[in-house]
């Protein structure tokens, strides 16, 4: 796939997702899917980096680093996006989802990887303005990642249902539960301490 065609899918899943979600479907790539993460990974590190230059040089480590740095960001970004749609495949078969995984990761990479890259980009324009300005942007940075994660929600939503051909509760079901099962076994661990804490205390006092 081309840098044409690739943009021209970053900007339909963002902008008109719905659409673009059914379109690229039958298309799904997982190897493109996971070159656009290392590639957007390796730019936003590059960038980053450039920032930390012009910003606070005394930060950049040498040139070692960096290359380890390099080679990491290259690889954290297809690793992240494998298991964020791992999550969610998981759950959408679970619930009945006719979607395979390569369609899972492909779509939902199609809106996370340009969504988070811009929202990097901001957060890390904003960090630089503010460092030479001396000015605080932090309720104006907390802005944006409320917006990249609600709208980062609304985009999942849609992809689940195209991938599996889901009803909207179903997707939002299917987004729901894991964070649901957590919170459970969270409460349930912490219970758990509480009792056996009391009951340490019980025989000792």
């Amino acid at each position: 796939m081309n840098l044409q065609e690739t943009i021209a899918i970053w900007n339909g899943a963002l902008f008109s997702p719905k659409t673009t979600f059914e379109t690229i479907k039958p298309k799904s790539n997982l190897k493109t899917a996971l070159a656009w993460a290392a590639g957007v990974g390796l730019l936003l590190f590059l960038m980053i980096t450039a920032t930390l230059l012009l910003t606070a040089p005394q930060d950049v480590a040498d040139s070692v680093s960096l290359l380890r740095g390099t080679v990491m960001a290259a690889l954290a970004f297809p690793l992240s996006l494998l298991v964020y749609s791992s999550l969610f495949f998981i759950f959408a078969k679970l619930l009945g989802g006719q979607g395979s995984f390569g369609e899972n990761t492909f779509v939902i990479s199609s809106y996370l990887i340009p969504l988070t890259a811009v929202w990097l980009v901001l957060s890390n324009l904003l960090s630089a303005i503010a460092t030479l300005f001396t000015a605080d942007f932090a309720l104006l940075n907390s802005c944006v990642s409320v917006l990249y994660a609600l709208y980062g929600l609304y985009l999942l939503i849609l992809a689940i249902r195209a991938v599996h051909g889901f009803s909207f509760a179903r997707a939002v079901a299917t987004i729901a539960l894991p964070f649901v099962i957590l919170l459970v076994i969270l409460f349930s661990l912490d219970s758990l301490i509480v009792y056996f804490t009391s009951q340490l205390s019980s025989v000792h006092g």
